[in-house]
């Protein structure tokens, strides 16, 4: 994530630099996105001890089924927690 806040600072112009959504991205990077993805990847090579094509689909298969789900319903909890928003106030 924070590959992307820093992308993110370097396509804005310096004086439209939105500062508080560079640190809210970093910082959710840092604490969330890391660590879970980190431990979840070191847990998905010890469930899935098959190797080859079978070993990388079963991998994908629960990545995009078991964690990617609630993981992008975290993050997003998250994000609206730390722009101090309520989902009634959210515009998608």
């Amino acid at each position: 994530m924070c590959v992307n806040a820093s992308g993110f600072a370097q396509s804005q112009p310096v004086s439209s630099l939105q500062v508080n959504v560079i640190a809210t991205l970093a910082l959710q990077g840092f604490v969330l996105v890391a660590p879970a993805l980190h431990f979840w990847y070191l847990s998905l090579s010890r469930i899935v001890s098959a190797t080859g094509t079978t070993g990388a689909i079963s991998r994908l298969a629960l990545d995009q089924f078991a964690f990617a789900p609630p993981f992008i319903a975290v993050f997003f909890a998250a994000l609206l927690a730390l722009e101090a928003r309520s989902s009634q106030q959210t515009e998608f």
